[in-house]
């Protein structure tokens, strides 16, 4: 049972790595194309014949890039892309109808983490939160 779940979830975890990989590498490839198009575009040169087909939308998304939007993104640790900019937000909540003793330890784990919310979950799944 147990050895099968994870099994399972380095399976998905591996298929799910490979996808971002694999949208990094087209991510990586666009960001060239469009380096391409910009580089012709300062040199007053013809666009690249290879180029012509996406030019248009190509060009749209140059015009509407600044410095933070301009290089790509890499997929993988993608959690911790906002550390040191951003706090990140933690959800405190407990199981549909908690004991008491469940009540006060969920209230003194938002204490210690910073910028916690403690949610009452009511009929809600965890999923809908």
């Amino acid at each position: 049972g147990a050895v099968k779940m994870a099994t399972r979830r380095t399976v998905r975890l591996r298929r799910e790595y490979l996808y971002r990989k694999s949208l990094e590498g087209k991510d990586r490839q666009e960001y060239e194309a469009k380096r391409r198009i910009r580089q012709a575009l300062a040199e007053g040169k013809a666009i690249p014949t290879e180029l012509k087909r996406q030019e248009k939308r190509l060009r749209h998304e140059i015009e509407m890039e600044d410095e933070v939007t301009e290089k790509p993104k890499p997929t993988i640790d993608d959690e911790y892309a906002s550390a040191g900019v951003m706090d990140p937000k933690v959800c405190v909540t407990t199981s549909r109808e908690p004991s008491s003793r469940l009540k006060q330890f969920a209230k003194e784990v938002r204490l210690i983490f910073p910028n916690a919310q403690r949610v009452n979950r009511g009929g809600t799944t965890v999923k809908e939160l």
